[in-house]
C-alpha cells in the first residue's frame, strides 16, 4: 500500500515553504556604519542582507515614474535580500562594527562575527563561545574597541573587538539583561533588564555600577499590569536616557539620574531609538510612535508588524540617494518598514 505520508504533489514543499514565511520574526536589524547594507537576524537562525542604498536608489526611481500594476510586481524581487544564510542558532541581536562591512550577531551561547563581500554575501569570520551554550544574548553595543553583549544569564560581558578576548563582565542584574547602550565616551555604559534596573557602568572603575534607576518605582510611570522589566533603552545627544518597558517611557536627565517626562503611550516598549532630537520607539502594536523630547507625540506610523522588536535610524550627510534619513522597523513579520520622512512608511523589505 502507498505511504499516504509522502508528497505526491510537488508543489506542496513550496507551499509549505511559503506558508512559513507568515511565521517570520526578526529580533533584531542593523544597518551598516556608511548605511549602505543592512542585515536582518531571525527568530529562525539566519541571517538576511540587504543592499539597502540600491533598494533606495531603485524606490527613488520608481517613485519619479508613471507606473502601472506590471511595473509594481516588478519591483518586489528588487526589495528582497541579496543574501540569506543560515547560523547556528536563534539571531537575538545584531549590532554594526566601526568597519563599514562588518557585523556582530547575537545568538545563543556565541557571538559571531560576519563581513559583507562586495557582491553581497555574508561570511562568517570568528567565534566566541561563551560560558554556557544556553546563555542568549539579548542586547549588543560596540565602540571601535569593544563589544559589549547583554545576556541572558544576567551578566554584561565585554569582548576586546580585536582580539575577541573578554575583558569585562558585570554582575549586577538579578535578571535577563535585555537592552545595552554606550555613551559617546566610550567609558560609560547603561545597562536595563527584567529586574526593573537600569544600571549606570563606569568602565574606569571595575564591575560594580555608579548609580541605578528603577522606573517601576515612580508612580508616574509604573503599569503593574505590565509588569517592571525594561526592554527599551538610549541616549539623547544632549545628556538624556530614555527607557521603559513595563513602565512608560520615560525621560531622565543623565547628570542627576533624576525623571522629567513621560512619554504617554499604551505600548509596552521593546525597542526606542534616540535620532535627530526625536525619539522612536516600538512595542505591542502595530505602528512606530516618533516622539519631541519634551513627550510630545509628533507622529505615528501603522507597521506590518503586530510586534515591535527592532528599530534603526541612520542619517545621510550626502543627498546621492535622495533621501536624508532611512528609518526602519520590523519584529513579527516577514516585513521590514521602511520610512524616510518622519510622517509614513514609504516602502516594504520582505524577508524571504
Amino acid at each position: 500500500m502507498k505511504d499516504m505520508t509522502e508528497t505526491t504533489d510537488p508543489s506542496m514543499g513550496s507551499i509549505v515553504d511559503r506558508r512559513g514565511i507568515y511565521y517570520t520574526t526578526i529580533l533584531s536589524h542593523t544597518v551598516s556604519t556608511d548605511g549602505k547594507r543592512m542585515i536582518c537576524g531571525l527568530k529562525s537562525a539566519k541571517l538576511a542582507l540587504f543592499d539597502i542604498q540600491m533598494i533606495v536608489k531603485q524606490n527613488v526611481d520608481f517613485d519619479n515614474k508613471s507606473l502601472d500594476g506590471h511595473d509594481l510586481e516588478a519591483l518586489e524581487p528588487l526589495r528582497r535580500p541579496q543574501n540569506i544564510v543560515d547560523t547556528s542558532s536563534p539571531v537575538y541581536s545584531v549590532a554594526a562594527l566601526a568597519d563599514k562591512s562588518e557585523f556582530v550577531v547575537g545568538g545563543k551561547g556565541e557571538v559571531q562575527g560576519w563581513h559583507t563581500t562586495d557582491d553581497n554575501k555574508l561570511v562568517k569570520e570568528w567565534t566566541i563561545g561563551l560560558s554556557s551554550a544556553d546563555c542568549m544574548v539579548n542586547a549588543m553595543a560596540t565602540t571601535d574597541q569593544m563589544i559589549f553583549t547583554g545576556c541572558g544569564d544576567n551578566n554584561v560581558y565585554g569582548f576586546d573587538a580585536e582580539t575577541h578576548k573578554q575583558t569585562v563582565r558585570l554582575n549586577g542584574h538579578k535578571d535577563y539583561v535585555n537592552c545595552l547602550q554606550v555613551a559617546s565616551d566610550g567609558q560609560t555604559l547603561y545597562s536595563g533588564a527584567e529586574d526593573g534596573y537600569v544600571m549606570v557602568w563606569d568602565l574606569r572603575r571595575g564591575q560594580k555600577s555608579v548609580a541605578q534607576i528603577t522606573p517601576y518605582q515612580t508612580a508616574d510611570l509604573s503599569r503593574p499590569k505590565y509588569g517592571k522589566w525594561i526592554g527599551a533603552l538610549t541616549l539623547s545627544s544632549n545628556n538624556w536616557l530614555i527607557c521603559g518597558g513595563g513602565p512608560h517611557l520615560g525621560l531622565w536627565h543623565l547628570g542627576s539620574m533624576s525623571y522629567a517626562t513621560k512619554f504617554d503611550t499604551e505600548s509596552a516598549a521593546n525597542v526606542v531609538v534616540a535620532h535627530n532630537d526625536y525619539i522612536i520607539s516600538g512595542g505591542n502594536a502595530a505602528k512606530l510612535e516618533i516622539w519631541e523630547l519634551n513627550g510630545e507625540l509628533k507622529s505615528t506610523i501603522p507597521t506590518s508588524a503586530a510586534d515591535i522588536f527592532s528599530i534603526n535610524a541612520h542619517h545621510y550627510d550626502s543627498n546621492e540617494l535622495g533621501i536624508k534619513e532611512l528609518i526602519s522597523g520590523a519584529g513579527m513579520s516577514y516585513r521590514v518598514d521602511i520610512c524616510t520622512n518622519w510622517k509614513y512608511k514609504d516602502f516594504e523589505l520582505l524577508v524571504y
